[in-house]
Protein backbone atom coordinates (compact mmCIF):
# COMPACT_ATOMS: atom_id res chain seq x y z
CA UNK A 1 0.00 0.00 0.00
CA UNK A 2 2.67 2.54 0.86
CA UNK A 3 4.08 1.92 -2.25
CA UNK A 4 0.76 2.71 -4.19
CA UNK A 5 0.54 5.81 -2.30
CA UNK A 6 4.18 6.81 -3.49
CA UNK A 7 2.99 6.97 -6.68
CA UNK A 8 -0.06 8.67 -7.16
CA UNK A 9 1.27 11.24 -9.94
CA UNK A 10 2.35 8.31 -11.88
CA UNK A 11 -1.17 6.63 -11.30
CA UNK A 12 -2.90 10.45 -12.07
CA UNK A 13 -1.10 10.75 -15.14
CA UNK A 14 -1.89 7.45 -16.28
CA UNK A 15 -5.37 7.72 -15.32
CA UNK A 16 -5.74 11.10 -17.36
CA UNK A 17 -3.53 9.97 -20.31
CA UNK A 18 -6.19 7.17 -20.61
CA UNK A 19 -8.82 8.89 -20.32
CA UNK A 20 -7.80 11.24 -23.55
CA UNK A 21 -6.88 8.47 -25.87
CA UNK A 22 -10.14 6.56 -24.76
CA UNK A 23 -12.17 10.19 -25.64
CA UNK A 24 -9.66 10.64 -28.95
CA UNK A 25 -10.75 7.24 -30.23
CA UNK A 26 -14.48 7.43 -29.51
CA UNK A 27 -15.36 11.01 -29.99
CA UNK A 28 -13.60 13.51 -32.39
CA UNK A 29 -11.69 14.95 -29.20
CA UNK A 30 -8.43 16.26 -30.31
CA UNK A 31 -6.90 17.27 -27.31
CA UNK A 32 -3.66 18.12 -28.56
CA UNK A 33 -4.92 20.06 -31.51
CA UNK A 34 -7.16 22.01 -29.29
CA UNK A 35 -4.33 22.55 -26.98
CA UNK A 36 -2.22 23.95 -30.07
CA UNK A 37 -5.66 26.43 -30.88
CA UNK A 38 -5.41 27.56 -27.43
CA UNK A 39 -1.62 28.38 -27.36
CA UNK A 40 -2.10 29.93 -30.78
CA UNK A 41 -4.90 32.42 -28.99
CA UNK A 42 -2.63 33.15 -26.21
CA UNK A 43 -0.03 33.96 -28.66
CA UNK A 44 -1.63 37.47 -29.42
CA UNK A 45 -1.03 38.17 -25.80
CA UNK A 46 2.49 36.86 -25.24
CA UNK A 47 1.52 34.30 -23.22
CA UNK A 48 2.77 31.64 -24.72
CA UNK A 49 6.33 32.28 -23.90
CA UNK A 50 5.25 32.80 -19.89
CA UNK A 51 3.72 29.75 -19.58
CA UNK A 52 6.66 28.19 -21.72
CA UNK A 53 9.19 29.46 -19.50
CA UNK A 54 6.82 28.63 -16.34
CA UNK A 55 6.71 25.16 -17.38
CA UNK A 56 10.88 25.13 -18.15
CA UNK A 57 10.82 26.16 -14.00
CA UNK A 58 7.96 23.74 -13.38
CA UNK A 59 10.23 21.15 -15.06
CA UNK A 60 13.58 21.85 -13.09
CA UNK A 61 11.45 22.33 -9.86
CA UNK A 62 10.15 18.84 -10.43
CA UNK A 63 14.15 17.64 -10.64
CA UNK A 64 15.09 19.49 -7.69
CA UNK A 65 12.60 17.87 -5.86
CA UNK A 66 13.17 14.38 -7.13
CA UNK A 67 16.86 14.79 -6.92
CA UNK A 68 16.44 16.00 -3.26
CA UNK A 69 14.48 13.11 -2.39
CA UNK A 70 16.40 10.95 -3.84
CA UNK A 71 19.47 12.34 -1.65
CA UNK A 72 17.38 12.40 1.57
CA UNK A 73 16.66 8.35 1.20
CA UNK A 74 20.54 7.47 0.44
CA UNK A 75 21.83 9.65 3.83
CA UNK A 76 18.51 7.67 5.43
CA UNK A 77 20.36 4.56 4.41
CA UNK A 78 23.94 5.60 4.92
CA UNK A 79 22.56 6.40 8.72
CA UNK A 80 20.45 2.82 9.04
CA UNK A 81 23.88 1.61 7.95
CA UNK A 82 25.90 3.31 10.76
CA UNK A 83 23.70 3.07 13.26
CA UNK A 84 23.53 -1.24 12.34
CA UNK A 85 26.54 -1.60 12.60
CA UNK A 86 27.11 0.52 15.86
CA UNK A 87 25.04 -1.53 17.52
CA UNK A 88 26.50 -4.80 16.30
CA UNK A 89 30.18 -3.73 17.27
CA UNK A 90 28.52 -2.82 20.39
CA UNK A 91 27.21 -6.31 20.91
CA UNK A 92 30.59 -7.63 20.35
CA UNK A 93 32.18 -5.28 22.78
CA UNK A 94 29.56 -6.59 25.12
CA UNK A 95 30.48 -9.73 24.50
CA UNK A 96 34.19 -10.00 24.48
CA UNK A 97 33.71 -7.90 27.88
CA UNK A 98 31.45 -10.25 29.94
CA UNK A 99 33.69 -13.19 28.64
CA UNK A 100 36.46 -11.33 29.67
CA UNK A 101 34.94 -10.66 33.48
CA UNK A 102 33.25 -13.80 33.49
CA UNK A 103 36.88 -15.20 33.54
CA UNK A 104 38.01 -12.79 35.72
CA UNK A 105 34.62 -13.25 38.23
CA UNK A 106 35.49 -17.24 38.59
CA UNK A 107 39.17 -16.46 39.49
CA UNK A 108 38.16 -13.84 42.12
CA UNK A 109 35.56 -16.62 43.38
CA UNK A 110 38.44 -19.33 43.91
CA UNK A 111 40.91 -16.45 45.78
CA UNK A 112 37.95 -15.43 48.15
CA UNK A 113 37.08 -19.05 48.94
CA UNK A 114 40.53 -19.47 50.24
CA UNK A 115 42.16 -21.87 47.57
CA UNK A 116 44.97 -21.55 46.04
CA UNK A 117 45.08 -20.22 42.84
CA UNK A 118 47.55 -22.32 40.83
CA UNK A 119 49.96 -20.90 38.09
CA UNK A 120 47.59 -23.08 35.47
CA UNK A 121 44.74 -20.74 36.83
CA UNK A 122 46.84 -17.71 36.06
CA UNK A 123 47.79 -19.00 33.21
CA UNK A 124 43.94 -18.96 31.83
CA UNK A 125 43.43 -15.81 33.42
CA UNK A 126 46.10 -14.08 31.16
CA UNK A 127 45.35 -15.51 28.52
CA UNK A 128 41.64 -15.09 28.50
CA UNK A 129 43.10 -11.31 28.76
CA UNK A 130 45.15 -11.49 25.78
CA UNK A 131 42.47 -13.26 23.68
CA UNK A 132 40.04 -10.17 25.08
CA UNK A 133 42.69 -7.44 24.13
CA UNK A 134 43.55 -9.49 20.52
CA UNK A 135 39.79 -9.81 19.88
CA UNK A 136 39.36 -5.99 20.40
CA UNK A 137 41.66 -5.32 18.23
CA UNK A 138 40.69 -6.89 15.62
CA UNK A 139 37.75 -4.92 15.63
CA UNK A 140 39.95 -1.53 15.35
CA UNK A 141 41.57 -3.12 12.27
CA UNK A 142 38.26 -4.38 10.09
CA UNK A 143 37.91 -3.50 6.51
CA UNK A 144 34.79 -5.66 6.12
CA UNK A 145 32.07 -6.81 8.68
CA UNK A 146 30.31 -10.40 8.06
CA UNK A 147 27.75 -10.24 10.69
CA UNK A 148 26.35 -13.15 12.73
CA UNK A 149 22.62 -13.08 13.66
CA UNK A 150 21.90 -13.51 17.54
CA UNK A 151 18.74 -15.46 19.00
CA UNK A 152 16.99 -11.61 19.57
CA UNK A 153 17.40 -10.33 16.01
CA UNK A 154 20.41 -8.20 16.67
CA UNK A 155 23.32 -8.54 15.33
CA UNK A 156 27.02 -8.73 16.39
CA UNK A 157 30.03 -8.65 13.74
CA UNK A 158 31.60 -12.46 13.25
CA UNK A 159 35.00 -11.67 14.75
CA UNK A 160 35.90 -15.76 14.46
CA UNK A 161 35.47 -15.11 10.52
CA UNK A 162 37.62 -12.19 10.20
CA UNK A 163 40.37 -13.68 12.28
CA UNK A 164 40.46 -16.44 9.67
CA UNK A 165 40.65 -14.29 6.95
CA UNK A 166 43.69 -12.37 7.96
Amino acid sequence: MNSFLQSRATIMASIIAVALFVGSLLGNIDPFDSFIRYLRSLEQYQLDEAFLALFIILVGVLWDLLALRNKQHREKDVRDQRIRILKATMVTVMDITNTLLASVRLFLYEVDAGKSVSSNEIAQLDESMKRSMFRLRSLQGLESISEVELDDDSFAIDLAQEIEQH
